[in-house]
C-alpha cells in the first residue's frame, strides 16, 4: 500500500473510503461526540480526541489563561489515554490506512496524525477539515439543483415510493424519503427502522447519494420539500416544483389498505401516545369532534377508518390543492391500481433520453 499524500481533499479521498476501493482508507473523525452528532461524513467513525467536557475545559482554558496553557492542558489529558486512543485507531483501521479530520483540519487533526506518523505511516489529513468538506457537499447541492429531473407526484398512499424501489440498483433516482427516514406529514417519522438525521446528515447523505449518479442526464425524483425535520436545500425545492411530473394514482380503498399495513403494523401504546400529540398539530386544519373521531378509531384500532378520514379531511385536500398549481407540468399519468408495469417502462424510456 502506497503512503498516502499529507492533505487531500474530500472529492480526492472520496474514491478511496468507497468500499471495494483499491487502496482502501478508513475515515476518523477526532472531533467531541457533540460535533459529531450535529453532522458527520458518511462512513467515519468517531474518535474524540477529547469528548465534549474536556474540549470545554481544553477551549476555557485558551480564553481564560492562555493558548500555551490550552495546549499544555490537551498534552496532559491526551496523554492519559493514549495507549486506549492508538488501540481504538487500530480497530477503526481494520488493515487500511488512515484518514483523520477535524473541524478545520487544523490542531486536533494534526496533533493525531504526527503523534500517529512517529509509530508509522502517516496518514491523510482532510484538507480543510469537516468545514471544508461542508462547503463541498453545499456545492454538490447547487450542481443537483442544477439537473433535469422528473418527479414522481400523487396523492398520499398512491405508492410512489414503492414504484421508486421497483427500479434496479445504479438507476438514475434518488430516494428523499429514505434518506431523511421520514414521508413528510406530521406522522411521517412513524413505523421508521430508525430516527430522522439531523439536517446536516441529511444533506451529507443527499450529497453522498448524488455523487453515485450517473453525470448526465434527468434524475428519477418524489415530490417532496419538506420532510419532517429535515428539508431539501432551497434551489432543490424549487427545481422540483417547476420540473416535469409523471402523476400516478391509486384507488382510494387500495390507497387505505396500503397506509395501514405501513403503519400499524408495530403499533403499540407508545404509538398511541405519539400519535394523539401528533393529531393536536392539525388542530388549525381538522376541528376538535374530526380529531376526535379519528383519535377514538385508532382507539379501537381501526385504523382503516382513522387513515380513511385523515385522507378524506386532510391530505387529499392539502395534494389537490398543490396539483392545480403544477398541473401544467405533468407529462404522463398512470393508474397504479392494477398495473404498475406500464409506469415502470414509461419512467425506464423517459430517463433514457430527453423527457419532453
Amino acid at each position: 500500500m502506497k503512503t498516502p499524500s499529507l492533505s487531500e481533499s474530500w472529492l480526492t479521498l472520496r474514491s478511496r473510503l468507497a468500499s471495494g476501493a483499491a487502496d482502501p482508507l478508513a475515515l476518523v473523525d477526532v472531533r467531541s461526540e457533540g460535533e459529531f452528532a450535529l453532522g458527520a461524513i458518511p462512513g467515519a467513525v468517531n474518535l474524540p480526541l477529547f469528548d465534549d467536557a474536556e474540549r470545554h475545559q481544553v477551549g476555557l482554558t485558551y480564553k481564560t489563561v492562555s493558548p500555551l496553557a490550552a495546549t499544555q492542558l490537551g498534552i496532559e489529558l491526551f496523554a492519559a489515554k493514549a495507549a486506549a486512543y492508538r488501540e481504538r485507531l487500530a480497530t477503526a483501521a481494520a488493515g487500511r490506512a488512515l484518514a483523520v479530520h477535524c473541524w478545520r483540519g487544523g490542531m486536533r487533526s494534526q496533533s493525531v496524525a504526527l503523534w500517529l506518523g512517529t509509530m508509522g505511516p502517516r496518514p491523510v489529513l482532510l484538507r480543510g477539515g469537516y468545514k471544508a468538506y461542508r462547503r463541498a457537499v453545499l456545492d454538490v447541492l447547487d450542481a443537483l439543483a442544477a439537473r433535469e429531473l422528473l418527479v414522481l407526484d400523487g396523492r398520499t398512499g398512491a405508492g410512489k415510493s414503492a414504484l421508486l424501489r421497483r427500479f434496479p440498483p445504479g438507476f438514475p433516482l434518488l430516494d428523499f424519503e429514505g434518506l431523511a427516514r421520514h414521508r413528510g406529514s406530521v406522522f411521517g417519522d412513524f413505523a421508521q427502522a430508525a430516527a430522522p438525521p439531523t439536517q446536516q446528515d441529511f444533506e451529507n447523505q443527499l450529497a453522498d447519494a448524488a455523487l453515485r449518479l450517473p453525470p448526465a442526464g434527468p434524475v428519477l425524483v418524489e415530490i417532496e420539500t419538506l420532510l419532517g425535520p429535515v428539508t431539501l436545500p432551497h434551489r432543490l425545492r424549487q427545481r422540483i416544483l417547476s420540473a416535469p411530473v409523471v402523476l400516478v394514482e391509486r384507488a382510494f380503498d387500495d390507497r387505505v389498505a396500503r397506509i395501514t399495513a405501513e403503519y400499524a403494523a408495530a403499533w403499540d401504546a407508545a404509538a398511541d401516545r405519539r400519535f394523539l400529540e401528533r393529531l393536536e398539530l392539525l388542530h388549525k386544519h381538522l376541528p376538535t369532534e374530526h380529531r376526535a373521531a379519528i383519535a377514538a378509531a385508532v382507539g379501537r384500532r381501526d385504523f382503516a377508518a382513522a387513515v380513511s378520514m385523515l385522507l378524506r379531511l386532510r391530505y387529499d385536500k392539502v395534494y389537490d390543492k398543490g396539483l392545480a398549481k403544477r398541473a401544467a407540468n405533468v407529462v404522463a399519468r398512470f393508474d397504479l391500481t392494477a398495473d404498475e408495469d406500464a409506469a415502470v417502462d414509461w419512467i425506464r424510456r423517459a430517463l433514457g433520453g430527453k423527457i419532453r
